[in-house]
């Protein structure tokens, strides 16, 4: 074979399936603003509570039909049903709302939050089955970015058309796009030699992980806590937008142009994730995120108003999208084979997903005060810092030693 083969054999699986998460992000970014938007003009703020709720439920439902339909059809194959399937339960949503079907609304931004689960999970289960180790530990990043940029991109976009198209219409554009995942998704696949997707072992092994390792049930609070927050978070700059911006399309655009914001940050954070590594170490780093969302949380409690509210919501979802995942990949380094994988499956389920039910139970509960809603959040981001500290003085000097092999790799 010749040097020219090699080298498209080895970079047109890394540009297809970058090329497959800057579409799938697309859509997302395109979708996000305008979604949320319309769920709060047809409901009120008052709905996130109940939506936050409604999107734990049909995730874990999804993902557990996806979990078996993973272990029998090509990624390639679901991939392109699963863009299809995206793009038609839209355009669905989208002719409900027109004919004022009771919580369309809701059904799109439960849509919302499953469609991009299952799309970006189905590019890591290409990614996982078709790199290697060695080339994995460069090209992920490469993908992220790849991401960050469509998402920045989609919001852009959104931002921009906001008012000449009106939100509703907006939507239409995501699903051309999807259209676009599903034929960049089966070429990512063939590029990759049409991959089987790796055996799951399922959640009775991952919560037997749990079960018996320390490390894992704090990395499960830890996660689930900071999703919590996260939450509580996006649901008092919801409120703090829908004061700020009263009009459908003007909120539209505002969320926009801080989704850009946060891709902008995130981007320019992942590219510095080895540096703050290095400087910091990941003991040091892990315990400082919280008390920079903190910081942030504390500006706001001093200057409230949207632009303090957009500020906190800019940094914690910055940090989370860059930083955090990178430490959070980084504390599984030291652990043993069964908490890398099974584990970290039981972490990812439902440290993430179910952690949203969480919150919109807190929220529910919780009476309309801002100032106890505040106070909630404030306690949230203390346990973050107190979980953090409690799992890296756990782990000790192996995540020094994690560190260093992962810098000589």
């Amino acid at each position: 074979m010749s040097s020219t083969g090699e080298a498209q054999k080895s970079n047109a699986p890394l540009l297809w399936v970058a090329l497959l998460a800057f579409f799938i992000l697309l859509s997302y970014g395109l979708c996000r603003s305008a979604i949320d938007s319309l769920l709060q003009n047809d409901h009120g703020t008052e709905a996130y509570k109940y939506a936050y709720g409604a999107v734990a439920v049909a995730v874990t439902v999804v993902v557990g039909i996806y979990s078996r339909a993973a272990g029998r059809s090509p990624i390639g194959t679901l991939m392109a049903s699963s863009a299809f399937l995206s793009a038609t339960a839209l355009a669905l949503l989208l002719l409900a709302r027109t004919l004022h079907m009771p919580y369309a609304s809701y059904g799109l931004y439960v849509w919302k939050d499953v469609y991009v689960v299952v799309l970006v999970e189905l590019v890591w289960t290409l990614a996982n089955s078709a790199f290697q180790h060695k080339t994995a530990r460069w090209a992920y990043g490469f993908f992220c970015v790849a991401g960050t940029f469509g998402d920045m991109g989609g919001s852009y976009l959104a931002k921009r058309l906001a008012h000449s198209m009106g939100s509703a219409q907006l939507l239409y554009l995501v699903i051309p796009v999807l259209g676009m995942v599903a034929v960049s998704g089966v070429w990512a696949a063939r590029a990759c030699g049409w991959p089987e997707p790796r055996a799951k072992s399922g959640l009775g092994g991952a919560w037997t992980a749990v079960r018996g390792s320390r490390n894992i049930q704090l990395m499960l609070a830890l996660v689930a806590t900071i999703q919590v927050v996260t939450t509580l978070i996006d649901y008092q700059y919801r409120s703090s937008a829908f004061a700020a911006y009263p009009l459908l399309d003007d909120r539209t655009a505002a969320f926009s142009q801080v989704d850009v914001i946060i891709s902008q940050a995130s981007l320019g954070l992942q590219f510095l994730s080895g540096l703050f590594v290095t400087l910091l170490g990941i003991r040091l780093l892990v315990v400082v995120l919280p008390l920079m969302v903190a910081s942030a949380a504390l500006y706001y409690g001093l200057h409230p108003s949207f632009f303090a509210m957009a500020t906190l919501k800019v940094v914690n979802k910055a940090l989370d999208y860059s930083l955090f995942r990178t430490s959070k990949e980084l504390l599984y380094r030291p652990l043993t084979y069964q908490e890398k994988t099974q584990g970290k499956a039981a972490v990812d389920v439902f440290g993430y997903r179910v952690a949203k039910g969480g919150a919109s139970t807190l929220l529910i509960a919780l009476p309309g005060s801002g100032l106890l809603l505040a106070l909630v959040t404030a306690t949230g981001l203390g346990l973050w810092l107190l979980l953090a500290l409690l799992l890296v003085a756990r782990l000790g000097n192996k995540l020094s030693g994690s560190s260093d092999a992962a810098h000589a790799s």
